[in-house]
């Protein structure tokens, strides 16, 4: 994967597709799965913070 492809990822400039979030796993010899999981339970806390918060008003 050229440096410039994973810059603009680091910058936020370009967003991965699913396909390549898992070629870009496998290259770095991450399991995919771990990263969704991890992924998932950050969007989880997330939303039961704004859903708690939102009780507040």
């Amino acid at each position: 994967m050229p440096q410039s492809f994973i810059a603009k990822i680091e910058t936020g400039e370009r967003r991965l597709t699913a396909a390549e979030l898992i070629m870009l796993c496998h290259h770095l010899g991450i399991d995919v799965r771990k990263v969704v999981a991890q992924v998932l339970a950050r969007m989880e806390q997330r939303h039961a913070v704004n859903k708690a918060s939102n009780r507040s008003i």
